[in-house]
């Protein structure tokens, strides 16, 4: 009987501390098309470091001379720094070539699938990198 007791017990902690310990997330899929990839380029104002997504912010200047400033989500840290990204990595001024997913509703969101620091030739690249591989 105290073992079942027990038992239950456990289970039932195991119930309550798993929805917050798993991080709550949505498909890449519903926010961005991976039929609509776009290059850009432009120079770095503002990496937010930060869960659940690295955001990178860059000015970009269109054929008519208007600047216009775009945002990456990147994927989360543990991911990044896997695949070579650090926290100063990109700072603000650096020139960028940006490799990325259009977004499904009209926004100045990428998904973002590699940036390549122009100065140094060094892409540093996301889980979204090899769907470019394939094309």
């Amino acid at each position: 009987m105290k073992r079942r007791s027990a038992l239950r017990l456990i289970t039932l902690t195991v119930l309550l501390i798993l929805p917050i310990a798993a991080p709550a997330h949505h498909s890449f899929s519903a926010e961005f098309d991976e039929s609509r990839t776009v290059h850009m380029e432009g120079k770095v104002t503002k990496v937010d470091w930060s869960n659940p997504h690295v955001l990178i912010y860059f000015r970009v200047t269109d054929s008519s001379g208007k600047p216009t400033v775009w945002t990456i989500q990147a994927s989360q840290i543990e991911v990044l720094m896997r695949n070579g990204w650090a926290k100063d990595t990109l700072k603000p001024d650096m020139p960028i070539r940006v490799e990325g997913f259009l977004p499904k509703k009209s926004s100045q969101v990428l998904g973002s699938a590699a940036v390549t620091i122009v100065s140094s030739g060094q892409v540093l690249k996301t889980p979204r990198e090899w769907n470019f591989q394939k094309r």
